[in-house]
This record gives structure tokens, C-alpha cells and sequence, in this order.
């Protein structure tokens, strides 16, 4: 039995759709923002980050809205907020 897997993914301008992850680029190349996808929408952890690398905010989604506890983080990666949804 043959058991095939495949992946696939879709760049446009500096989105990457892989699988249900789509990922935003800085135009340098580096990562802006990698969000769970369900039916088109944003469903699931979705994470932002500053140029340098460093995670910006993180939350997750419910049908495109921010729902849980999201956290905030400086530009030097000190814990900075927190936002009830």
C-alpha cells in the first residue's frame, strides 16, 4: 500500500499559506505574523512579532475574533500587558 502525504504552500507578496498557517513577512524577510486558519477564517493561536525577532503579542482566535487571554511583550522581549477578550 502506497501512503502519500503532501504540503503545499502559496506565496503572495510576503504571505506563505502552509497547510492552515499563514505567515506574514517583514519586506527584509523576516517574520511578522503566523496565524491558524479554519474556513478562511482565523481560528487558533495567532502570533506577531517585532523586526528583530522578538514575539510582539500572542492570542488565539474564534472565528476572527480575539478570544482568551492575550499577552504583550516589549521590543526586548520583557512581558509587557495583558488583555482579557
Amino acid at each position: 500500500m502506497l501512503n502519500l502525504r503532501y504540503s503545499y504552500h502559496l506565496v503572495i507578496n510576503e504571505l506563505l499559506f502552509l497547510g492552515n498557517v499563514l505567515r506574514e513577512f517583514y519586506p527584509e524577510g523576516a517574520l511578522k505574523s503566523e496565524a491558524e486558519i479554519k474556513e478562511g477564517k482565523r481560528h487558533g493561536r495567532y502570533r506577531e512579532y517585532y523586526e528583530n525577532g522578538k514575539l510582539k503579542f500572542r492570542g488565539k482566535y474564534a472565528n476572527n475574533q480575539p478570544k482568551g487571554t492575550w499577552k504583550y511583550y516589549t521590543e526586548e522581549g520583557e512581558s509587557e500587558r495583558k488583555e482579557k477578550h
